[in-house]
């Protein structure tokens, strides 16, 4: 089990406050669990101190920063060191904070053959995207309209 940990504080000045961290646990019953680490680390210029809602798909685990989605891969052991970005958020340079709301909670299904992730803007809505290996441009989702 993958879970999000809130701390106060700020990451930097110029960088909003809420930090969070991803921990991981085990259970042999699935009622009692024992933490056994980090499983992301998001004190550094990547993730600005928040890695956010986890979710699992297969032995990938997806969360989502102020910057953008990313996911770290399970080894067998633990988590990979480093997160690699799915979706970047766009920077609006007439912004203090130069990144748009970024795409939050995102949450994954495998339909047909292809993964799917429904992921939320704080003011726009739900859209739906497909991860893709190369991300490097800002993030493009289709909007899901809602009751659709």
């Amino acid at each position: 089990m993958a879970y999000e940990v809130d701390r106060s504080g700020s990451y930097a000045r110029n960088v909003p406050s809420g930090l969070a961290r991803i921990w991981w646990a085990t259970s042999s019953d699935g009622l009692t669990f024992t933490r056994r680490g980090l499983a992301v680390n998001p004190n550094n210029g990547l993730l600005l101190g928040s890695a956010r809602s986890p979710e699992f798909l297969g032995a990938d685990l997806y969360f989502h920063s102020l910057t953008g989605i990313f996911r770290v891969t399970w080894t067998g052991t633990g988590f990979t060191p480093s997160a690699r970005l799915v979706y970047a958020a766009c920077k609006d340079p007439k912004k203090v904070f130069p990144w748009t709301p970024p795409p939050a909670d995102p949450a994954l299904a495998r339909i047909g053959g292809t993964v799917t992730m429904f992921h939320g803007d704080h003011t726009r809505g739900i859209f739906r995207t497909v991860p893709r290996a190369d991300a490097k441009e800002c993030f493009r989702g289709i909007f899901v309209p809602p009751g659709r």
